[in-house]
């Protein structure tokens, strides 16, 4: 055979083994080469030393690097080979993100480079062609690790780009995927493009909901007895969940519409009445939005084996006896969710999106591109420039100085007005005068009264001559304007 066409034999094989198309399944007795051999521990063979060497390797990353092997393979046969490359950075993407402190990989080190690097280095086309592939896999984690690499590289209408019939940004922009939804107004802020693009109105609103946080995700409990939602409920709480419970699959059925986009962990109790747990995960597997999320069922100790054989196929459930404490229960949908490729913000990584959000607005209002009104963000922006997380407040109020809208400086002088510190009052009073320069005054009388007393009674020389740049720069009329003098009289009063 031709280079050409061992190239495409290998891919496919990476792709079956990508998508576990395999033969080689955990526990189950293979035939082959050699006969008689159990797949407890799965081996990769290298070439070592003149020799054939065997590298035993965990099941849970096995088919991601045996993914990546016959990738690398077909592109070495054959360079333009694009869909390896794409499946490579895929496979990288998701056997990291199955890697714990229980699952390691021997094959590479710590010095390998994270799978951000090589989607980084890939460009813009390849994290479009594995957002694309992670889009239509509903596998979340894989395509925000492509969207957060198109944050960082993407760069004007090249986000945009068409995959067949398909723009996988506008995609993702419109999925019902809350996190897939706010990374790709991220990717589409800090890449800006000029060119108009369907729903392109959705970006700027989005990126005002990364400002104060992606919503809670829902748990759902389905569970007959009451007690049984009044002992899980608190334990999913303190895990940073919403719970909705249900007394019947057919009453949870019934809520489906609304919650959907939201569920990120099912609990169900396996004595639930007809129709029960097969039907209900049978449900789930049937839907697209629905068939990763993590499951877990509770049952009796008596049941236990049969209900583990009973859903046993079903590899978004975990089951265990009786209600879960927090640490089982976080340990499930940890690992169910690794396994499954969901992805939950944690509050750090909400920090981290709300401030690459303030810096995308940012962007797009110092462009003023005519396809993103940033104003609809102000809102939010004004929030967030009052609140406790001054890196965020003060990249909120450099947004606020750009935009014209009257409440949108009044927001800013509020924020700044209202900063218990000295040195941050004074850069947000910076700000606040480069508003009023730019768009002129837009201040409240009451708000021009408070900057005047800084001015007038503010001991801290610092603060005092910021706030007066902010006075001076409002162009107050005279008999304002010569408040100032009256009030600083060195020598006392003068005269009545």
């Amino acid at each position: 055979r031709s280079d050409a066409s061992a190239a495409a034999l290998f891919y496919q094989l990476a792709q079956r083994y990508y998508y576990r198309d395999s033969a080689v399944v955990a526990g189950v007795p293979q035939t082959g080469l050699v006969p008689d051999v159990r797949a407890d521990q799965p081996n990769i063979w290298l070439w070592q030393d003149g020799k054939l060497v065997d590298q035993p390797v965990p099941w849970e990353i096995y088919y991601e690097l045996m993914a990546m092997r016959m990738s690398r393979r077909a592109l070495q046969l054959d360079g333009s080979l694009n869909d390896a490359l794409t499946l490579w950075l895929m496979a990288d993407c998701k056997r990291e993100l199955r890697l714990s402190e229980q699952v390691t990989d021997p094959l590479h080190g710590p010095e390998f480079p994270d799978c951000g690097y090589f989607l980084r280095t890939a460009g813009t086309f390849y994290c479009l062609s594995g957002l694309d592939r992670t889009l239509a896999d509903n596998d979340v984690a894989v395509a925000l690790k492509m969207l957060e690499a198109l944050t960082d590289v993407a760069a004007g209408n090249d986000i945009l780009r068409m995959m067949g019939d398909r723009q996988p940004i506008v995609a993702a922009l419109n999925s019902p995927n809350q996190l897939v939804r706010l990374w790709s107004a991220l990717a589409l802020g800090w890449s800006a493009p000029g060119e108009v693009y369907p729903t392109v109105d959705r970006v700027v609103p989005l990126l005002g909901k990364v400002l104060v946080g992606p919503e809670k995700p829902v748990a759902v409990v389905i569970a007959a007895e009451k007690t049984q939602v009044d002992q899980v409920t608190p334990t999913l709480e303190k895990l940073g969940y919403e719970v909705a419970a249900f007394e019947s699959a057919d009453a949870w059925q019934n809520a489906l519409a609304d919650l959907k986009p939201r569920v990120e962990a099912v609990l169900i109790d396996y004595g639930l009445p007809i129709p029960g747990v097969s039907q209900v995960v049978g449900r789930m597997e049937q839907d697209p939005l629905l068939r990763s999320v993590p499951t877990v069922v509770m049952t009796g100790a008596d049941t236990l084996e049969e209900a583990r054989s009973t859903l046993q196929e079903a590899p978004q459930v975990a089951v265990v006896a009786g209600v879960p404490d927090e640490a089982m229960l976080e340990g499930r949908l940890v690992y169910l969710r690794q396994q499954l490729g969901r992805e939950i913000a944690s509050p750090e990584q909400a920090r981290a999106m709300a401030i690459l959000a303030a810096k995308g607005l940012g962007r797009l209002a110092a462009m003023e591109l005519k396809n993103y009104q940033v104003a609809r963000a102000g809102e939010a922006l004004s929030q967030c420039a009052a609140g406790d997380d001054w890196e965020l407040a003060y990249e909120c109020g450099k947004v606020l100085a750009m935009l014209s809208q009257p409440e949108l400086q009044q927001g800013l002088a509020s924020a700044a007005l209202g900063r218990g510190e000295n040195e941050q009052k004074i850069q947000m009073l910076a700000l606040l005068r480069t508003s009023v320069r730019k768009h002129g005054s837009r201040l409240t009388a009451e708000q021009i009264s408070q900057l005047q007393g800084i001015v007038f009674k503010e001991t801290a020389e610092n603060l005092r001559n910021a706030a007066a740049a902010v006075v001076g720069a409002l162009n107050l009329p005279p008999e304002e304007a010569r408040k100032v003098i009256l009030e600083k009289e060195a020598f006392g009063q003068v005269g009545p």
